[in-house]
C-alpha cells in the first residue's frame, strides 16, 4: 500500500522563477467546504492537487493564478485534469510580511 501524506505547496518549496518556472500537472481541482477553511480565510475556496517531479502537492491558488488558469482552461474543473502549468514565486509584502507568493500560468499543451 502506498501511503500519501498531504504536502501543502508553499512558496518556499517552489524552485521556479519567472524566467525558468517549475512545471506541474494538475491532478484534481476541489472546492473546500466552509468548515474546512482556516479561521479568517480571505482566499478562494479551491484546492488544486499538483504532481511535481513525481510528488503530489496540495496548492491553494490565489485569485491572480485562478484568473489566469480559468482564462485558458475554462470554468469547468473537469477540463483541468492532466493540464500542465508553470509555477514560480515572487517575494511580496503580504499583510505586512515579506512572503514568497506562488504564481501560475498554463504551459503550452
Amino acid at each position: 500500500m502506498h501511503l500519501n501524506i498531504p504536502m501543502y505547496l508553499k512558496g518556499d518549496f517552489v524552485k521556479g522563477t519567472a524566467e525558468k518556472p517549475t512545471q506541474a500537472t494538475i491532478a484534481a481541482l476541489d472546492e473546500m467546504a466552509e468548515d474546512q477553511l482556516p479561521a479568517n480565510w480571505e482566499g478562494l475556496p479551491y484546492q488544486v492537487t499538483l504532481k511535481i517531479e513525481g510528488d503530489e502537492w496540495t496548492w491553494t491558488p490565489n485569485t491572480t493564478a485562478m484568473r489566469c488558469l480559468i482564462g485558458t482552461f475554462g470554468r469547468e474543473s473537469d477540463n483541468w485534469k492532466g493540464k500542465q502549468i508553470f509555477l514560480w514565486t515572487v517575494e511580496q509584502n503580504v499583510r505586512g510580511q515579506t512572503k514568497r507568493v506562488i504564481y501560475a500560468k498554463p504551459a503550452p499543451q
